[in-house]
Order: C-alpha cells, then sequence, then structure tokens
C-alpha cells in the first residue's frame, strides 16, 4: 500500500516509482508541483545492495541514487512511457560524440557541475571513477562494461592488465591512460574502445561512469560516505537503520536539465515490519510517507 502527505496538507497522488525516477517530483491533485517538505520511504529490508556509485547495478538502485545523488554524463530523459528510453545529456553537453566507426567517444562537461564541496567536477573525476571499476577486489557487485569495453589489453588469465587505482603491483596504468584521456582544460573525455559500440552514450548512464573525486575515495568504504555530485546530500547513514538526505547547497540547477529536486529531506527507514510500515501509514505517524 501507498499513502502520501503533504506537510502543507495538500494531497499528493505519486506513487513510489514516479518519486524515484523523476528525482523527487510529487505531483498534486491541483496537477503542479511545489518545493519543500520530507519525503519518507519505509522499506522492511535495505533499499539497496551499495551506495557507492561504481556498485550500484540495477535499474531500480540506478534510478533511485541517479535521481538524487549522482550524476552522470548521460542519463535517460525522465518521462513516461516511450520517451523514458531516451538518452539525454546529463554532466555532459550533448549525448555524446562518435568517431573512428563509433570506436572513439567523447563528451564535454557542462560548466558548473560541482561535488557537494563545491570543487568543480572535471574530467579527471570521470577517469578516476571510471578506473575503480577495475579494481575487481575491492570494487564488488558494480557493473563491468568499462572493462570489457575499453581498448586495454587482456593479461595470460583473461583479465585486465590494469587493476584500478589501489595498486602498483603487476598494473598497467599506461594501458588505461591510453584508453580513456583528457583534454588540456581537464573538460572533454575520450574513451576508446576495443570495438564498434554504436549505443556507448546508453553505457555512460551507469553510475560507474560517473565522477568520484580521488581525494576523497575510501575505497570499499566510500560505499558509507559517497560524494554527491547532485541535488542532495547524506546527512546521516546507517546501514540497516537509515539513511537521510538534504539539499546539496552546492548543486546548480543551472547546470542540471533533468532534476527538479522538490523535497527538503529524502528519510529512507530500513528493517521495518510490514505491519509496522502499515500502521506508521494509517496513523500518519510518518509525514510523507511511502511504503
Amino acid at each position: 500500500m501507498a499513502k502520501v502527505k503533504k506537510s502543507t496538507s495538500i494531497a499528493i497522488v505519486a506513487v513510489l516509482a514516479l518519486a524515484v525516477i523523476a528525482g523527487g517530483l510529487v505531483k498534486m491533485s491541483s496537477g503542479g508541483s511545489s518545493k519543500g517538505g520530507t519525503i519518507t520511504y519505509l522499506t522492511h529490508a535495505e533499499a539497496w545492495t551499495h551506495a557507492d556509485p561504481s556498485r550500484n547495478y540495477t535499474g531500480q538502485h540506478i534510478a533511485w541514487f541517479g535521481s538524487y545523488m549522482h550524476r552522470t554524463l548521460t542519463a535517460y530523459a525522465r518521462a513516461e512511457g516511450a520517451a523514458g528510453s531516451a538518452v539525454v545529456a546529463d554532466l555532459a553537453t550533448d549525448t555524446g560524440r562518435s568517431s573512428n566507426g563509433n570506436k572513439t567517444w567523447e563528451f564535454t562537461l557542462r560548466d558548473g557541475v560541482t561535488f557537494e564541496d563545491g570543487s568543480a567536477i572535471t574530467c579527471e573525476d570521470i577517469k578516476y571513477g571510471v578506473s575503480r571499476t577495475f579494481a575487481t577486489d575491492v570494487i564488488t557487485d558494480g557493473p563491468t562494461y568499462a572493462i570489457g569495453m575499453l581498448d586495454i589489453p587482456s593479461a595470460k588469465d583473461g583479465s585486465s592488465v590494469y587493476k584500478g587505482p589501489y595498486t602498483t603491483k603487476d598494473n598497467d596504468t599506461a594501458a588505461y591512460d591510453k584508453a580513456v584521456t583528457c583534454s588540456a582544460d581537464n573538460k572533454t573525455i575520450t574513451f576508446n574502445l576495443k570495438r564498434a559500440v554504436g549505443d556507448f552514450n546508453y553505457t555512460t548512464t551507469y553510475l560507474s561512469f560517473g565522477p568520484v573525486p580521488k581525494a576523497l575515495d575510501k575505497g570499499d568504504a566510500y560505499d558509507m560516505a559517497p560524494v554527491s555530485s547532485g541535488p542532495y546530500k547524506i546527512e546521516k547513514y546507517k546501514s540497516k537503520d537509515e539513511m537521510v538526505l538534504v539539499r546539496n547547497d552546492k548543486w546548480n540547477k543551472s547546470s542540471d536539465p533533468i532534476r527538479n529536486a522538490y523535497p527538503d529531506r529524502i528519510v529512507v527507514r530500513f528493517g521495518l515490519a510490514e505491519e509496522v510500515r502499515d500502521q506508521l501509514v494509517l496513523n500518519d505517524s510518518e509525514k510523507n510517507s511511502m511504503s
């Protein structure tokens, strides 16, 4: 069941999926939208396996974190029906430019894109974020499209000769630096692929192709404190208990044509029995709650 109320006493008739896909969009009974309030999700189990963008794999998890916290070079359009399958520019100025028979793809970053500390997102941040995929002993459970697609040789055992950013032993960093390059102004990233991929810009919708600041990366522990590039950031995260997102005041709406960021806060409570969730909603104990 689902019941949602706005703290300003305006009834909302949105379902959970709409809130997820539209980046916190809540449709009012009047047909309009407004900012403010808190959305609370009440869940039985923890709603995701990982918060680290490099380790998000399922469409549901990518949609949730992609709506609230993690931006990517490209993204799916926030629209219903067939229109929602279209790829649009997100951090990038367009949906990518291919050459070399679709074996080379480049993306230029928008002006004004920043992390939650206000620092500019650069090509090197994207490149570093993608590099983490190759550290399969540390960054587990995430998509491995970068390993399969980038023009990096394989070792005798079939694994990539590049092992990610956390080790120097038998690690061919030069091969990665050749496959992924940054322009002199650190605004344009180029991916060189093993084979032609005409829809590579769909691959770059995965959060594993998003930015991670190297200085703040904690390897496996980054899962509990990922840095936001979107409209919300983590205020509190206790696994199996609760996650609280608040507005990221360093996010620039002018640089983000996709996300509306209507609520002020998003609260996710984990580990609630079904009867407890239902009672909280029915009693209106949790304002703006979704079960």
